[in-house]
């Protein structure tokens, strides 16, 4: 799996569609008022929110399953742009299975 920042979407997006692994993990800061409070909170405090990205619907639940994901919601199923939400201590978690640590991907407040 492959770690793409905020403006890295359309790489993303290329990279599941073309890559062995058909996986790639979107961090970003970009948050709707309608979204769950845990993802807005977490972008306000600094800390990014994630698209899990891949098209094997069966490895997004296991990842996110073994991440800590409770409910696992498949968006855009079927497509290239197929992905699972992460925030918090799934993420968190996600990122530690790759051998990373949040905190150097935390914007930093003024």
């Amino acid at each position: 799996m492959k770690i793409f920042l905020e403006r890295e979407i359309r790489e993303a997006y290329l990279h599941v569609q073309e890559s062995e692994l058909n996986s790639a993990l979107h961090l970003h800061f970009f948050v709707t008022s309608k979204a769950p409070r845990c993802f807005r909170r977490d972008v306000e405090q600094g800390y990014p929110i994630a698209h899990l990205l891949s098209m094997d619907e069966e490895f997004l639940r296991e990842v996110a399953i073994r991440a800590g994901v409770k409910v696992v919601l498949i968006q855009h199923k079927g497509t290239f742009r197929q992905h699972v939400d992460l925030c918090g201590l799934p993420l968190r978690n996600v990122l530690a299975e790759m051998g990373e640590d949040i905190e150097t991907y935390k914007r930093r407040l003024n």
